[in-house]
């Protein structure tokens, strides 16, 4: 575990490629793309402690968590429109014209 806080723990999963980390939060913490969301605070549980991930299911110290479904965060886009894309640029550069806020360093 790297991190345990009252409404979210952060978990570090290594693997053969590179590691990546897991949040469990509970219903009041922020539900984050790599989250896993409880519905029961965090009790049992402190930074530093080893567990185990795996085959639908999350321990680490006294606490056991089954992972019922996988959504995915990305939006569902369709295909670009070639003949849309090709008139961004021009509308871009009005908004950025008319705009009082200048992008970029003089």
């Amino acid at each position: 575990m790297l991190a345990a806080f009252p409404l979210a723990l952060y978990l570090e999963v290594r693997s053969e490629c590179e590691p990546h980390v897991i949040a469990v939060v509970t219903g009041e913490g922020v539900r984050l793309p790599n989250a896993v969301v409880l519905a029961e605070s965090l009790d049992g549980v402190s930074a530093g402690d080893d567990g185990w991930v795996g085959d639908g299911s999350i321990e680490i110290g006294g606490l056991c968590v089954g992972v019922r479904r996988w959504w995915d965060p990305a939006p569902a886009l369709a295909p670009a429109d070639p003949a849309r894309l090709a008139s961004a640029p021009a509308a871009l550069a009005g908004i950025r014209a008319a705009s009082p806020r200048q992008p970029g360093l003089d």
